[in-house]
């Protein structure tokens, strides 16, 4: 049976809006998947001759987003991720019947190879800028800087962390990245995906293009990506996407990408109707602290009018106290809401697996969110949509909800110390935002110890403080 839904006034002159190009900026809540949804259905079912595409973001968002289309049952509209149809894309273009994808030690290898010339560099033997050059090689070929010219030159605007980059460390960089493209040899990156697509867009086959193309969670997509998703639509491109929840080091302007976005072709969702007002008091009070609430682009949100609990902030003295509690609050909930939906997000897999383990020695059932499981645990994927406690790290939890979310170990994570001023303290603010947006009745955070900076910055009239 299909559910009679009530649009507000925004969402509405979204929903009409006619024109080839859109984009629509809305908050975490907003509606703004839904409303992307909707759009595509429309356009899909009025024109039963044209193909429709709407591409999100990681495998739960787009397996959410086909459970909620497949009861109309429209053959013309498809919903994939960017990288499942850039895979079989490539296969054609580049008439490969199979994909070898490289590995994180290639990195390590080429920073080896590196060391020689630069042996004291900062890049070379502080091992937790590792991931740092991970993410700069990813933006290098997410923005095809691939020739050093165009690297050195390029303005990092947009690119977001906090690492200081001189040009002599970008020279090391460069030469890190020459390195691992001579180290990979036949393999393949997910950013080669896009990047070679996007130099080849006159090959892609017809059949692999469609009439409408509806992209969302573009905030997180490489240039190149969505340079391939916008020219692989024939007739209109509609576009989704939030800087307030940006928690990937990508860097383009639509311009760029080939949206024309200018004038009334810009839509913004300013309200949230997933969360209650205090839910989201609690979030803004740390997306305000967030440097990208200063960027043009970013959306003012509007407070929700909807009521409810103080979200409760515990307080352990150690790991083991934390779990004790966290096991205590499920079990508390699932007795006084069985059919309940309870995420337990995590700041990484590390933390996850912990959890994991504290619900295997507690007995409490549990799926998993994630876009594959762990050899031995692929009976255990579930969906955010079914009753019951589901692990997922907060990455994979965009775009999701949860009717009660628990966010474990927010504490200081130990690169921090390490790294200093270097440490990205708003890719770890804006995570944390995205991940208490994802509650739509009650919120829980835990911490142990003395070391939650984050937990500092949160304001605190807006939450409920627990001593365990």
């Amino acid at each position: 049976m299909k559910k009679t839904i009530t649009y507000s006034d925004q969402q509405k002159e979204v929903i009409n809006y006619s024109g080839s190009q859109l984009l629509i900026r809305g908050i975490a809540g907003s509606g703004k998947t839904l409303i992307l949804l909707k759009k595509a259905r429309d356009v899909a079912e009025k024109n039963p001759n044209e193909t429709v595409a709407v591409f999100s973001y990681g495998n739960p968002l787009s397996d959410s987003a086909k459970r909620q289309l497949e009861s109309y049952n429209l053959p013309n509209l498809t919903v994939k991720t960017f990288h499942s149809w850039a895979m079989r894309t490539y296969c054609l273009v580049f008439r490969k019947r199979k994909i070898y994808m490289t590995n994180r030690q290639v990195i390590s290898d080429a920073i080896k190879e590196v060391s020689t010339i630069y042996p004291k560099h900062r890049f070379i033997t502080n091992k937790d800028l590792k991931g740092f050059i991970e993410e700069e090689i990813s933006w290098i070929k997410g923005s095809d800087l691939c020739q050093r010219e165009k690297y050195m030159k390029e303005p990092r605007k947009g690119r977001g962390g906090k690492v200081r980059v001189t040009p002599e460390d970008r020279e090391v960089i460069f030469k890190i990245y020459e390195e691992y493209e001579k180290i990979r040899d036949y393999r393949l990156d997910y950013d080669d995906l896009g990047l070679q697509l996007s130099r080849n867009l006159d090959k892609i086959p017809d059949e692999q293009k469609f009439d409408h193309v509806f992209i969302d969670e573009a905030q997180d997509l490489t240039k190149v990506n969505l340079m391939v998703l916008c020219g692989i639509a024939r007739k209109s491109r509609i576009v989704g996407a939030d800087k307030g929840q940006k928690i990937f080091t990508t860097s383009f302007t639509w311009e760029d990408v080939g949206l024309n976005i200018k004038g009334r072709r810009t839509k913004i969702l300013r309200n949230s109707y997933r969360s209650t007002k205090q839910i989201m008091e609690l979030a803004y009070s740390i997306q305000e602290k967030d440097e990208i609430s200063k960027d043009e682009e970013f959306t003012r949100p509007d407070l929700p009018t909807a009521e409810g609990q103080k979200p409760k902030v515990i307080f352990s003295k150690d790991i083991e106290s934390q779990h004790q509690a966290l096991s205590e609050a499920i079990r508390i909930i699932q007795r006084e809401d069985p059919d309940a939906v309870i995420g337990i997000l995590s700041r990484n897999r590390e933390h996850m697996n912990n959890v994991q383990k504290l619900l295997n020695r507690e007995r409490i059932d549990y799926k998993f969110i994630q876009s594959s499981a762990k050899k031995g645990d692929q009976e255990k994927l579930g969906s955010h949509h079914e009753p019951g406690v589901k692990l997922t790290t907060l990455h994979t939890a965009k775009g999701l909800e949860f009717k009660y979310v628990f966010i474990t170990d927010v504490v200081d994570p130990p690169t921090y110390e390490r790294l200093g001023d270097d440490f990205d303290w708003d890719i770890e603010r804006r995570l944390l935002y995205v991940g208490m947006s994802r509650a739509m009745k009650q919120l829980y955070l835990f911490t142990y110890g003395d070391r939650h900076n984050l937990i500092d910055e949160l304001g605190k009239p807006f939450y409920e403080k627990v001593m365990i």
